[in-house]
């Protein structure tokens, strides 16, 4: 499929708009480009939805994939997984190993800070 698009969508918050006003989803959730979402198919299933949103020359357009297509994208939300029917195993799996994977960037880092004698506070880390 291709990018849907329109020279009235300027900002990310217009074709977001555009996209959310058709009512058939359940949950949602914005990671940079990529709009997740959970959504009432015509079928009465469920499913994970990606709505890739991309700027160019001035105004902003998407692009649809579903779970079954096996989107080159791994952001969707775990939470997302234990709520909907499986369409692809393999993409899960590479789902929850991005997840594993942003865990242990995150731990890292805060383990890094720490290592240098830093606190976290509510201002951050000092």
């Amino acid at each position: 499929m291709g990018w849907t698009s329109c020279n009235s969508w300027k900002t990310k918050d217009d074709v977001i708009t555009e996209i959310l006003s058709d009512g058939q989803f359940i949950d949602k959730t914005l990671r940079g480009n990529e709009l997740w979402t959970i959504m009432q198919a015509t079928t009465g299933e469920q499913v994970i939805v990606l709505f890739l949103l991309s700027k160019e020359r001035g105004s902003y357009a998407y692009k649809v994939m579903d779970e079954g297509m096996g989107p080159y994208y791994y952001k969707c939300p775990v939470s997302f997984l234990d709520r909907v029917p499986v369409a692809s195993y393999e993409w899960r799996e590479k789902v929850r190993a991005y997840a594993r994977q942003q865990q242990v960037k995150r731990f890292d880092r805060t383990q890094a800070k720490r290592d240098l004698g830093l606190k976290k506070t509510p201002y951050g880390w000092e």
